[in-house]
């Protein structure tokens, strides 16, 4: 069903005169729960989700339900609620084809509490263990995020520079992570190495004007 709160008004009808023992309420809420994430009612569905997660039997439902449950504590910027449901998911799911996904908004979860060890620790297995690319070069650029929020601008330069060598085929992270390199220079007081870095910024091909924009006020930072 395209028409969400129509589906939802299904459900819940379904769910006030369906037997208790229902095989099917668990499923219902499920789905009850995705209608009500789309209207982007996250409080009602993490509601939904939890009655699922308390009456399905079918694997995967209880494995989407938590992981939606998660996506909506997200979308509420309610980081230790988001966090807290991920590290269940990654406990009780560790083969589920999101796990990479779970570590990954794991880490951003840990990272924006400032707790950037653990946070670290969870980009580190994303870039060692995730078939996909587009995953890992998100968490290679978060290790670099945690080490230079740690000052540790050394090993913050080693892991953004991992960006463009490794994953080249990256723009956005590519000119992301030559800007944290610029920046890292920057914080050691190299401003030669850091006016090399912005210059090869404006050097990339169909450049938008943000990143022309970003750039030349980095350069204009460094004449101050």
């Amino acid at each position: 069903m395209d028409n969400f709160p129509q589906a939802g008004a299904a459900y819940s009808k379904f769910i006030q005169f369906s037997r208790s023992d229902d095989p099917l309420r668990g499923e219902v809420y499920y789905r009850w729960g995705e209608s009500l994430f789309k209207q982007r009612k996250f409080k009602e569905a993490i509601e939904s989700y939890d009655k699922a997660l308390t009456l399905a039997k079918e694997k995967d439902i209880l494995e989407y339900s938590l992981y939606q449950t998660a996506l909506c504590w997200e979308n509420l910027q309610n980081w230790e609620e988001a966090g807290k449901a991920l590290q269940e998911f990654i406990s009780s799911f560790r083969a589920s084809s999101l796990i990479a996904e779970a570590h990954l908004k794991l880490a951003n979860s840990l990272f924006l509490r400032d707790k950037f060890f653990q946070a670290r620790e969870h980009y580190s297995w994303v870039v060692q263990n995730s078939e996909k690319d587009a995953l890992a070069v998100e968490a290679q650029f978060g290790i670099g995020n945690c080490w230079f929020n740690e000052k540790n601008y050394d090993k913050a330069l080693v892991e953004y520079l991992r960006v463009p060598l490794v994953y080249p085929q990256y723009k956005e992270w590519r000119i992301k992570a030559r800007l944290q390199i610029g920046l890292s220079y920057f914080a050691k007081g190299q401003r030669e190495e850091a006016r090399k870095e912005y210059e090869k910024v404006l050097a990339e091909e169909s450049l938008t004007e943000k990143w022309i924009n970003e750039a030349k006020k980095r350069l204009k930072e460094l004449e101050e």
